[in-house]
């Protein structure tokens, strides 16, 4: 895990578009057996926002995989796929949490381009 939260932290200050939803810059990312976290920096509205991921169960990993975007060539996004749900909040960065927290089974980091190789290796070994 802390090889994979090394590879996080150097795609700090990086920017990519989310179509139609805008542009991010990402701030921070934290992984955790708890949580993988997100601030980014809404590039329009100059906002920052939490994206977290928890309750995650990590033995149910089932695929990772890398999405590319067009905006940025120097970092993609490691999707990470599970075969049971978890919680996914979003919320503004004065705020604690987020009041209607929805479900999924796909969490995301981001790395740089670079490091993708690496990265999928590392994200594998996060299965328990």
């Amino acid at each position: 895990m802390a090889e994979l939260q090394k590879l996080m932290d150097k795609a700090e200050g990086q920017i990519y578009s989310y179509y139609p939803y805008g542009t991010y810059k990402v701030i921070k990312q934290g992984l955790s057996d708890e949580a993988i976290t997100m601030t980014a920096e809404d590039q329009k509205y100059m906002e920052e926002k939490i994206n977290k991921t928890s309750k995650i169960p990590w033995d149910k990993l089932t695929d990772v995989y890398v999405e590319t975007f067009k905006n940025n060539a120097d970092i993609v996004e490691l999707r990470l796929e599970f075969t049971e749900d978890f919680t996914f909040e979003s919320y503004d960065i004065d705020e604690t949490s987020d009041d209607d927290p929805s479900e999924g089974n796909l969490a995301s980091i981001f790395i740089l381009t670079s490091d993708q190789d690496k990265a999928w290796k590392y994200a594998w070994k996060l299965k328990k």
